[in-house]
């Protein structure tokens, strides 16, 4: 007698970034006026496996710094928040060139990553190679994120080893600033049922 499991394919859900992850709004995007920390209410990310990324979008006016602080509870409780462990990306510019025209000026593409890591050519006398690679980053970093003037952040963390709740700490420090600011995260889950219980 032959019995046959229908396993799910797990290995396939790398080829679908769009159904096969779950996103969260963290914060929704929302305007602070003067040097002000705010902070959005707790979202509680249980059903969240492994690597989890945050992209944070951001613009300001200038006049000081704009920061952000991403930190994790065991309740919702007010007291009791600590700094998440992340890994910061770098923003990376690749422009790529249309030379089957002829390298024209005007027909060149530029994209902006949120590189997990940076590229690094190494010393070939003293590491015997000299192939670029891209340098992982490290998920060390607990301190406030700063804010580009206009543009994205993305930070990873493990959130399986992360508290249940995690909130952000908009923060100002310019009194004539105005900031304009929100937050996406992105992650597997344990599977599509838990995202709707």
């Amino acid at each position: 007698m032959l019995i046959a499991l229908a396993l799910p394919a797990v290995a396939q859900r790398s080829w679908d970034t769009f159904a096969a992850p779950a996103s969260v709004v963290l914060a929704p995007p929302a305007q602070q006026a003067g040097a002000t920390s705010v902070t959005n209410l707790p979202t509680d990310i249980k059903m969240f496996d492994g690597t989890s990324a945050i992209y944070i979008l951001s613009v300001t006016n200038g006049g000081g710094t704009f920061t952000a602080t991403v930190e994790q509870n065991s309740t919702t409780n007010i007291a009791g928040w600590s700094a998440l462990t992340y890994a910061l990306a770098t923003p990376t510019t690749i422009i790529y060139t249309n030379t089957y025209n002829g390298n024209a000026t005007n027909q060149v593409g530029t994209n902006y990553y949120l590189l997990p890591g940076v590229f690094t050519t190494p010393t070939a006398a003293t590491s015997g190679w000299a192939s670029t690679y891209l340098l992982p980053a490290q998920f060390t970093n607990t301190s406030a994120i700063t804010l580009p003037a206009g543009g994205a952040t993305m930070i990873g963390f493990n959130a399986g080893d992360s508290k249940r709740y995690i909130h952000i700490v908009f923060t100002s420090t310019g009194a004539g600033t105005t900031n304009f600011c929100g937050a996406i995260m992105t992650g597997f889950t344990h599977g599509a049922v838990n995202v709707v219980q």
